[in-house]
């Protein structure tokens, strides 16, 4: 976790595998929540093999806004191969009442999260 000025960011590394993804889901969750953060920015750019199925895109957006209810917004930041055209997991997950929303610019989810 890097702390910012207002948010908290999680870069997720290494190869992509549906159980490590939710865990660090929810490590980084808990991390933001302990250090008393509402704001989290999520940096996936870094994962290799990034190739969620629609079953796994659905699980993330339910299990995301379950762990995710003390935050008050998040933001998925992808790069453009990683990215899904039906953005799947953040209509689940806005579905459910997270504010949540995925960017392949950086500045631009900064200032959503920052600015809503």
């Amino acid at each position: 976790m890097v702390k910012h000025q207002g948010y908290w960011e999680a870069r997720y590394l290494g190869a992509y595998a549906f159980a490590r993804y939710k865990k660090q889901m929810e490590t980084s969750v808990r991390a933001c929540e302990e250090k008393d953060g509402e704001l989290l920015l999520v940096d996936v750019r870094g994962l290799t093999e990034f190739k969620p199925s629609t079953q796994e895109r659905y699980e993330f957006g339910k299990y995301g806004a379950e762990i995710s209810r003390n935050l008050e917004r998040v933001a998925i930041l992808l790069s453009e191969q990683q990215t899904d055209p039906d953005s799947l997991a953040t209509l689940v997950a806005r579905n459910r009442g997270l504010k949540v929303r995925a960017f392949t610019d950086r500045k631009a989810a900064v200032e959503w999260l920052l600015n809503g």
